[in-house]
């Protein structure tokens, strides 16, 4: 067994020390096709990539868990353009109020998108760095008060993905059951798109207590 210093790091040639997670390194090889993670070392030949991670982000939670907080963090660290989503309606003082106070706190650096319920037909067309889309919980109800065909709106947003949206969901299961059948149909369809989505998204984070606890 060969012995090991207090840092066995400081032996490393300079080329083969370990790099922050978030610094992709890719090495060129002429003739060979490599897996875009694995390391290889030709002297001379040496490209370091900075990238953010991209692809679909999912993020769920409770009431108040700050779910759109994250989003927007996690958002900002895309460069411009980005573009912010909203499905909300005005309908009554306090979703006014409540619309308000998101657009305060989202500040500058997003282009606003407002559209309730066609949120499918909107994505193909905006070619933002990424797409915060805030939020399905709200958009689904929007469906069933304007008596939309459910299924095909969910199946429609589900096609039309690309990959660059942050989605903000409602995580709704873990209380009563509703008595109602119409919030128990609700909840159930909201629960199997935040699923469909979940498999579809890169990464996906559960807020508790405005804590982002990475899932997947």
């Amino acid at each position: 067994m060969r012995p090991v210093g207090k840092n066995p790091e400081a032996r490393r040639p300079a080329h083969q020390k370990e790099l922050p997670s978030w610094i992709r390194v890719k090495k060129i090889v002429w003739g060979e096709k490599r897996h875009p993670r694995q390391e290889f070392f030709l002297p001379g030949i040496f490209l370091c990539v900075l990238s953010l991670e991209g692809g679909l982000v999912l993020i769920l939670g409770g009431v108040k868990s700050g779910k759109s907080t994250y989003a927007l963090a996690l958002a900002r660290k895309h460069s411009e353009p980005r573009a912010f989503l909203a499905t909300a309606e005005p309908f009554d003082p306090e979703m006014k109020k409540r619309i308000e106070r998101h657009q305060e706190s989202r500040g500058d650096g997003f282009e606003l998108f407002e559209e309730p319920l066609d949120i499918s037909g909107i994505l193909p067309k905006l070619n933002h760095n990424v797409i915060v889309v805030d939020c399905l919980t709200v958009w689904l109800a929007n469906l069933y008060h304007h008596n939309q065909d459910i299924t095909k709106e969910e199946e429609r947003l589900l096609d039309n993905l690309n990959g660059r949206e942050i989605f903000v969901s409602n995580e709704i299961g873990w209380g009563v059951i509703p008595e109602s059948t119409l919030a128990r149909d609700y909840a159930e369809r909201l629960a199997k798109l935040n699923q469909k989505l979940a498999r579809r998204a890169k990464a996906v984070y559960l807020m508790v207590a405005g804590i982002a606890v990475k899932i997947k």
